[in-house]
Order: structure tokens, then C-alpha cells, then sequence
């Protein structure tokens, strides 16, 4: 999670909170959970084609879930360009061309520092299947106790702690891999 003051836009104090939820059938719960509550939706898949139908799939469970919530998935999913020129409008100084694509290049991959990101996509994923585990120890992925505390450790406090601090909170212990281990068929269940 990922919490982030934007300030003033359009004359309204905004803050946004950016969740990673991985794939796999045991984290669907947790997708819908969040759905659920989200204002928008950045769905990120990896579009190798021998990946496609993973995608097509993840893509598939997302409109399933809006609409069992009742949530009109065309007013959730919007292009990123066109937020992105939406919200140029409200602050740029400098319009780019319209031919500029920049969330569509991936100098960020080529131009160096990338398996540090990627180091912390999988770290994400550790914490959030170390979290999940919590749930399933409980024995319902939607146990009331554990989702108060997750609730008060980790989603309340946002920012205003160190996330390694919440996380431990949450959990009683510091995280392990032995989840995402387990979730991934790596170890026995």
C-alpha cells in the first residue's frame, strides 16, 4: 500500500492510496474486498503472448467482480492517456504533443535501476501473501478479528510509520517468504 497526499486538485484536498493485489486464485478475495471500496482501478498485466490469456482471464475476474458489486466497470476502468491529459489540464505548464505516449514507454525497463523496482514488486508480493497467510491461519479470508487488526496496523496508520513498523504490528512477527512460497507450490502447503 502506497499512500500519497496529491494536495489541492480541482480545489479538493486529495489523497490517494495505491494497493498492489498479485494474481492467483487464493488472492480473488482479497481483489474483490478492494474493488469494492476503489474509486478507479489500474489494471497492469504482463502482455507477452504467452502470457495473453492469464491477462485476458485477470481481466475477465475484474469485470465479474464490478459487476457482482454493482460497480459500473465502464466509469471504474478509463484510459490512461486520457487521465493523464485530464489532469495535464488542471496543472501543467508545458502540454506535451499529442503524439507523446510517455505511460506507454519503457525506457524504465532499458534505461537501468529496473531490478530494484522489480525487487520491490516481489517484496510486495512476500508481504502481501505473509498478510493473506493471516486470514487463512484464522481459517476464513474474511475473519472479522484479523481484518481489524489489519485494518488498525496497517491500512489506519498509512504513511505515518514506517511500513516494516505496521506490517510487524499486523502480524506479530517480521514477514516471511514462506507464504509466497506455499501460494506458488515452491513448499508443501
Amino acid at each position: 500500500m502506497l499512500p500519497t497526499k496529491l494536495g489541492l486538485v480541482g480545489g479538493v484536498d486529495t489523497r490517494i492510496e495505491i494497493v498492489a493485489v498479485p494474481g492467483g486464485e487464493e488472492h480473488a478475495p482479497t481483489r474483490k474486498q478492494l474493488l469494492d471500496r476503489a474509486d478507479g482501478v489500474v489494471f497492469v498485466v504482463d502482455a507477452r503472448r504467452e502470457r495473453l490469456a492469464e491477462a485476458r482471464a485477470s481481466l475477465e475476474e475484474l469485470r465479474a467482480i464490478a459487476r457482482e458489486t454493482e460497480i459500473d466497470f465502464d466509469e471504474l476502468t478509463r484510459n490512461v492517456n486520457d487521465l493523464l491529459a485530464e489532469v495535464r489540464k488542471e496543472v501543467a505548464v508545458l502540454i506535451p504533443p499529442a503524439w507523446h505516449r510517455f505511460p506507454n514507454s519503457f525506457s524504465h525497463i532499458f534505461g537501468g535501476g529496473y531490478a530494484a523496482g522489480y525487487f520491490s514488486y516481489k517484496w510486495a508480493e512476500v508481504l502481501s501473501a505473509d498478510a493473506y497467510a493471516a486470514f487463512e491461519e484464522a481459517g476464513d479470508p474474511f475473519d472479522a478479528t484479523v481484518g481489524k487488526r489489519f485494518l488498525d496496523e496497517i491500512l489506519s496508520v498509512g504513511g505515518s510509520r514506517p511500513a516494516i513498523e505496521s506490517f510487524t504490528a499486523f502480524r506479530g512477527r517480521e514477514p516471511s517468504v514462506d507464504a509466497l512460497l506455499r501460494h506458488s507450490g515452491m513448499i508443501a502447503a
